[in-house]
């Protein structure tokens, strides 16, 4: 049997896994998590010394404010479908800006 993982196929380019900006590296991180070998990948992430960038589905890479990974949820507003991306811990964001908080709360009240 013949297969490519998701950071060796091609399909994305090779620095979207080790990119500066969030949106390229959220990109690698969903190629990675549908890879055939997450689990074996994860293993090797868990024992690395360094770790940057996407690796087994999780991105290890550090904000300069924060100095922890991000974590991408979809904005609360159901009309939305964005993705926030965001310090893995801490204060969380909900939604992308204050139009779609907005725009949510508008809908409760109605």
């Amino acid at each position: 049997m013949t297969w490519r993982t998701p950071c060796t196929d091609g399909r994305l380019p090779a620095d979207h896994w080790t990119s500066k900006y969030p949106e390229e590296r959220y990109e690698a991180l969903l190629a990675c998590r549908r890879c055939p070998i997450l689990e074996d990948c994860r293993k090797d992430a868990q024992t690395a010394e360094h770790r940057d960038g996407v690796w087994a589905g999780e991105d290890y890479t550090t904000t300069n404010r924060h100095k922890l990974p991000l974590a991408p949820v979809d904005c609360a507003n159901p009309r939305c479908g964005r993705t926030v991306l965001q310090p893995s811990s801490g204060r969380l964001r909900t939604f992308c800006n204050d139009t779609c908080r907005k725009m949510a709360a508008r809908e409760r009240a109605a």
